[in-house]
């Protein structure tokens, strides 16, 4: 008899370790997207999530997709017990989980290297479903088509696949969707042009400075005069030179020592 209770407290203890643990504090989070990017830096997204987008274009109020059903509901209250500020999420209820439709893409890139014009693939969480594109000259390959029915077989609803002429090779590429807000990084500031301005300023205002100087004569007093290029030629054109007293005498003496 001392067995049973041993057994059903090893039961329970497998079976609570097989579920994910997500021990989060009631309130942890001021907001739906600072417990979006825990899950991002833990890289623990939960299986009853479907999708995440922005409500309005930022990434403090998002939408969060759950999959239907009790344990839908189970998840919806967990993220309200989660998020402090209630109002920076909204719920939609969608049909398959988010980590599936990564799993599916797991499979799909397995196609990309078997000659059969996949060109890209992805997952797209507004729209609930993994986009698959061939290129149309595959559209009557059997094998191409085979692949088709594999993937749709397999897959039902949860893969959107259609033939494109777009000529490109995109693996993982996200598809085409209606996605109304992306997850976007912040934006961040761009640098504002007024130091870069400062510095040209500072730049123009030395070459002035410098050429300024450039035009000026220093004088013989210590002065200075400005002056243009056309003034300094008409001095130099009209000045005479003066020459030395004894220059006229040191000419006639060697003359004398040539003639001797």
């Amino acid at each position: 008899m001392r067995r049973i209770p041993i057994l059903i407290f090893t039961l329970l203890l497998v079976f609570s370790l097989s579920l994910p643990v997500f021990a989060v504090e009631s309130g942890a989070y001021p907001t739906a997207g600072d417990l979006w990017e825990h899950w991002c830096e833990t890289e623990t997204i939960p299986d009853f999530i479907t999708g995440i987008w922005s409500s309005d274009g930022g990434t403090e109020n998002l939408t969060f997709g759950i999959i239907p059903g009790q344990a839908g509901e189970a998840g919806k209250n967990l993220i309200l017990s989660w998020i402090m500020d209630d109002s920076t999420v909204t719920f939609v209820t969608q049909t398959y989980s988010r980590n599936y439709l990564w799993a599916i893409m797991e499979d799909v890139n397995t196609y990309f290297d078997r000659g059969l014009g996949f060109l890209s693939a992805g997952p797209s969480e507004y729209d609930n479903v993994v986009y698959v594109e061939l290129h149309m000259d595959y559209a009557e390959n059997p094998d191409s088509l085979a692949a088709v029915a594999e993937l749709e077989e397999r897959y039902g609803g949860a893969v959107s696949i259609s033939f494109t002429d777009t000529e490109y090779v995109a693996l993982l590429a996200p598809a085409a969707s209606s996605d109304p807000f992306q997850l976007l990084p912040v934006p961040q500031k761009a640098p504002s042009p007024l130091p870069i301005l400062l510095t040209l300023s500072i730049i123009m205002l030395c070459l002035i400075f410098l050429t300024e100087r450039r035009r000026r004569l220093l004088l013989m007093g210590g002065g200075t005069v400005p002056v243009t290029y056309a003034s300094v030629r008409e001095r130099i054109k009209d000045a005479v030179p003066k020459y030395p007293d004894t220059l006229d005498a040191r000419i006639c003496e060697s003359l004398d020592k040539l003639s001797q």
